[in-house]
Formats: structure tokens, sequence, C-alpha cells
């Protein structure tokens, strides 16, 4: 009889037994088994949509001038591997289902590969003097994540809807029969609106029969891909896909560096690919438009028309002898560029005005003079735009004493170029209790003490953000504010001059140490957030309000920047004003991009910030509103750097 075998030996006994088996197992028994299986491909497929819903801008009739708006959203396969995603796009459901209509991408999308998207365009067209919701459901064969999601769909029209001066919302047709002088009786009919009848005496025996076309719709705002274009900033930024590309003028106010730089910040790989010259003349702020030109001001009085892609420009005068425009970060010809995509112009700030450019034609109209009213206004050089409305809005002053400001007075314009040959101006009503005076004192007989220089737009919420220079006997208390304005509720009233006015307006202080007063502004609509500079080292991320219903800033953070990779100090950009945001095609994160002062050489790096991981990072305990000291903003990921030159 043998022995039992000892626990000890039994442990060691079934130890080599496994250890046998999982040899057995990965290697096999045979020749043809002897390399190990190499890992599984990761396949999956997940439904992600940007943005989640679709809030459009209120119309109000007729006032607008517009019936319906128009908004997109994009559908993303955010899979790994080769797993397809089949995706079906609902008609809008609910009780104001009415009111909405997809114009494109409606239906099935099958197959669609990772990294593959599609866009979905929806119109806003309201039929009542009311709120309109509905929901778009979007349902897929995501192995991965949620396969459906709900777009919720809101719009407000404000009415009447059609009055005596509205323009139809749809074909009309009007009828005139009289006879002999007797009354003469119209009819008008338009979709979405009471019929309106009007009466009048004599006239001859006629009878007509007319069809009058609908209105031209706004697009809104610009489409999956494209970049909020609200504030005339610099650099400019276009993105196709998966590739951001950043026009980075080298030139600027306080020097006359030529060439624009195409720079690729993004490619949704690695290495990025080298920086491209385009020989310009000297270029202030660069703006592209979704055809993929891009426009830039020259700094001497010109127009640079970049060809999509990049190349060889082509240059403009605005005209024979453009005067200087004089701020306080220096002097330019031509000074801030935007674009607007749906009446496909070009918008130029310069000594001449608010100078429009064709695209199509790629011919310079008629200056839009802005000092007819005030003889010391100028046009912005970082002036804010309306997409939906075609507003540009202009906050600005004009420096008569490079020394002490002179007794330039605060202005706050909003010109019309709905129709750009006949453009309509409006000043801001009783602006000096609004822009002017509020609570310090400045010497010299300064009759203001903030003095509006930058204008972004909220496309989203439509409310506008203003900030302001400071006159230098008030840098002992650097004013670091805010103007709002919700555009959504202005009034326009005709006379000499014309005047706008909104009832919902404030001024907050943005408090804190590293912003000793802000300038630059650029809004990211989608997300709700802003990137604002004081200039050097100092910067700021803004949360924005989501809605008309509290003005009030919730949150913000500043920091400062850290040394770029050759070490250097940052210095921040003067004029124009270096910064621009966007949704990032590849992270969906909201990417902020600031420019660093180029001095003589033109700028070497481009600042990439992801500003709510900058929001989210960690305060200083002592100062709720400072990035903690401890934080390394570059090994944190929240701040990157490209290099330009």
């Amino acid at each position: 009889m043998r022995a039992p075998l000892q626990p000890r030996f039994l442990t060691i006994l079934i130890m080599l037994v496994l250890t046998a088996a999982g040899f057995a197992m990965a290697f096999g028994t045979n020749a043809d088994s002897q390399v190990a299986e190499p890992d599984a491909v990761v396949n999956f497929s997940r439904l992600t949509i940007r943005p989640p819903n679709l809030p459009f801008q209120t119309i109000f009739f007729p006032r607008s001038g517009v019936s319906s708006r128009t908004r997109s959203f994009t559908i993303f396969n955010t899979g790994r591997g080769t797993t397809t995603l089949t995706v079906t796009v609902a008609s809008p459901s609910g009780t104001g289902a009415g009111a909405f209509t997809i114009l494109n991408g409606g239906g099935t999308h099958p197959q669609m590969a990772p990294g593959a998207s599609a866009t979905v365009t929806v119109q806003f067209a309201p039929q009542s003097d009311r709120r309109s919701d509905a929901d778009l459901l979007v349902t897929s064969d995501a192995t991965r994540g949620i396969n459906h999601r709900n777009v919720r769909l809101a719009g407000i029209a404000r009415g009447p809807i059609v009055t005596s001066s509205a323009t139809p919302t749809a074909t009309a047709t009007a009828t005139a029969t009289a006879t002999a002088g007797p009354t003469h009786t119209a009819t008008a009919t338009a979709t979405g609106g009471p019929t309106h009848t009007a009466t009048a005496t004599a006239g001859p025996t006629t009878t007509a029969t007319g069809t009058t076309a609908a209105t031209p719709t706004a697009t809104g705002t610009p489409g999956a891909g494209a970049v909020n274009k609200t504030s005339a900033n610099a650099p400019g930024i276009i993105i196709n896909g998966k590739t951001v590309t950043a026009y980075v003028p080298n030139g600027s106010d306080n020097n006359s560096t030529t060439q624009v730089m195409q720079v690729v910040i993004e490619n949704g790989a690695s290495p990025l690919p080298s920086p491209t010259l385009i020989a310009t003349d000297r270029v202030n702020s660069c703006t592209p438009a979704q055809s993929g030109e891009v426009i830039c001001s020259g700094q001497g009085g010109s127009v640079d028309l970049i060809p999509a892609g990049g190349g060889a420009p082509t240059i403009l005068s605005l005209g024979g002898s453009v005067p200087t425009v004089e701020y306080t970060g220096g002097v330019c010809q031509a000074c801030g560029a935007l674009v607007d995509d749906t009446l496909n112009l070009g918008i130029v700030s310069s000594g001449l005005g608010f100078v429009p450019i064709d695209l199509i034609g790629g011919t310079v109209g008629t200056a839009i003079p802005v000092d007819g009213n005030f003889p010391t206004e100028a046009p912005g050089n970082s002036f804010g735009y309306d997409m939906v409305n075609h507003l540009i809005l202009n906050a600005n002053y004009q420096v008569t004493d490079p020394m002490t400001f002179g007794t330039s007075a605060a202005r706050f314009q909003i010109i019309n170029i709905s129709t750009p040959a006949s453009p309509l101006i409006y000043e801001l009503n009783n602006q000096q209790s609004v822009l002017e005076m509020n609570g310090r004192t400045c010497g010299n007989n300064i009759n203001s003490d903030k003095l509006p220089d930058s204008t972004a737009l909220d496309s989203v919420t439509h409310i506008a953000y203003v900030t302001f220079h400071t006159p230098a006997d008030c840098f002992g208390s650097p004013p670091n504010d805010i103007a709002m304005f919700d555009m959504s509720q202005v009034t326009f009233t005709a006379g000499t001059p014309s005047t706008w006015d909104t009832p919902s307006k404030l001024i907050q202080t943005i408090s804190g140490t590293e912003l000793n007063g802000i300038d630059p502004i650029s809004v990211e609509s989608n997300s709700h957030l802003a990137l604002v500079s004081a200039g050097n080292e100092a910067f700021g991320v803004l949360q924005l309000p989501t809605s008309t219903a509290n003005l009030m800033i919730p949150d913000w953070v500043q920091g400062l920047m850290p040394k770029d990779p050759n070490n250097v100090a940052w210095s921040g950009w003067g004029q124009p004003n270096g910064l621009a945001t966007y949704i990032s095609p590849n992270s969906g994160k909201a990417i902020g991009v600031m420019m660093n002062n180029p001095g003589s050489g033109g700028p070497t790096y481009l600042a990439i910030m992801d500003m709510q991981g900058l929001l989210n990072a960690m305060r200083d305990p002592t100062a709720s509103n400072k990035v903690d000291s401890s934080v390394n903003l570059v090994t944190s990921g929240l701040v990157s750097f490209v290099r330009v030159q």
C-alpha cells in the first residue's frame, strides 16, 4: 500500500499540472500551433451625436426679416476596428413637430465605418406665435454604448406672424379687382399667419394676379465642420474632416511682417505636417469661408483672397487712399475680417468703414461709413457678427490722442447688411448710461471709463459680449468687465440717428488677479464657452449662460500661460486679437487657440487649449477663480503647442 501524498507535495504537483496545461493551451501540441495567437482586434460601433440638441434662435415677425431657421447636427460612428453602424433618423414627433422639417440627412444611413459621419439638417418654420418643441429619434445598431438618441428640437416665434409689412413665409398670390372707382379690396394669404385685408377707395378697373417667391432662408449656425464666425479674431480656423487648419498672420499692428502661415493643428494622427508659407502682404486678420477660400485683411489697405487649400492669393485694393484707424494696440488701414457664408460676402473693417467683398465675383463693394452719426466713431478691429440676421455688431471707440485717449466716446452700432447695397445703421439707445462712467473716475476730460473694443456673439443663445480697453488714467483699477446684451429682444427705431435697444443687458465684473483688464474674446457657441485674454501671459475661460433667462456668467477660471517649448515666456497678442475657438472633430472638445505676440519676426507658436478641461482644473483654495499653481498645464494635457515657424 502506497503512502498517501503529503499536502505540500500535492500542492506542488497540482501547480505543475496546471502549468503544463497552460503551456499546452498556449503553444498547442503540434508543429502548426507553436506560435502564440495575436490578441483579438477590438471591433465595435458606437453612436455619437453632436450637438446633442438643437435650440433654434427666436424668430421675430416681421422684424427679423426671416421666416425660418436652419440648424444641423452630425452623427458619428466613434467605434473602432471595422464594425459598421447603421443609423435611422425618424421624422420629428411631438406637439410642435409641424414646425420642424428635415431638409436633408433623414432616413437610413447604412454601413457607416468607424470615423464616418453624416449630417442632418433641420428647418424650423413656425406656424403660430408660440414655442414649438419636438423630438427627433435617432436609432442604430451600435454594439457599444447607447444605440439610440433623442435629439430635442426647440424654437420660439414671436408675432404677429403676418402684418402689413411682413414678408410671406411661403409663395403668396395677390388678386386685385375694382370697377370704375368703387371700393378696392386686396387679399393676401401666407402660411403661418392670419389673412390680412386692406380696403381703399377709388382706382381704375383692373384685375391683377401675381406670385411672390418666398424670402430666401438664412442658414443659421454653420453646419458640421464649420467654425463659429461671430467675431473678427485671428487666426482663421477651417475644418475639413478630421483636419483642422489655422491661417496665422505674421503681421500685426506693431510690425510690418508679411505672409500668412498655413498650420495644421489637428489631423487625427501624428506627426503634424510642417507649416506652409503663403506669400501675402501685411495681414491683420483671416477668416475662411465654408467653400474653403480664406479672406485676410491687409494692413496696407488691401484684401487677400487665398484659394481653397492654399496657394497664391488674389490681392484686392480697397481704394486709393485708405485712412488709418488708431487703437491702443496700434494702427491699421484694413483691420478685422469676417465671412457671411449665406451672402457669399467678406466683410473687412477699415479706415473707410466696413467694406463688403463679393467672394463669387472677387470684387470690392462700396464701403459703409460708420461715423455719420458721431464724428469719433470707428470700425471695430474685432467686430462681432450675427450670421443669421446679417448684422455687424460694432462696439468701438477711436483714439484721438494716443497718450490720453482723447475725448473719444463709447459707441455700439448695429449695421444691417441683409441688403449690402442699402445697409441700415442703428446706434445703441442711451448708450452713455450703458457703456460709460460706470463708477470709476478718469482724468483729462475722458467721457468714458470703458472703451469697448472686442465684440462676439453666442449664435445659439443670441447673447452679444463686449469687452473693454482701459484709459491710461484708469490703469490703477482696470475694468475686468464684460457687457452682455440679449440680442433676441432687440428693437429698432428709425430716426436721426436710428437706434436699437434691448431690455435685457448687463455689465459683469470678472474678478481675479491675472486678468488685469480683458480685451480679446472668442466665443464657441455650441459649448457656450469663451476664451479671453488680457495680454502677456494671462488668459481666462468663461462658462457663458446657456439661455437668456439669466445673463450672469456663472463661472470662469483664470491662469497664466506656461512657457513655450523654447522656454520663452508667453506674450499675448495685441492687435489683431489673437484668439479662435472651435469644436474638435477628433476629440469633440471645445478648443481655444491663442497666438503669441510675433514681435518683428512673426508668431512662433499657437497654444491649443482644452477650455472645459481648464474650467474643471483644480482651483486655488485662496482664489476660487484661479487655476491652482500646482497644476502643470502642459503635462496635464490642458495646453499644448503647435509650432508656426
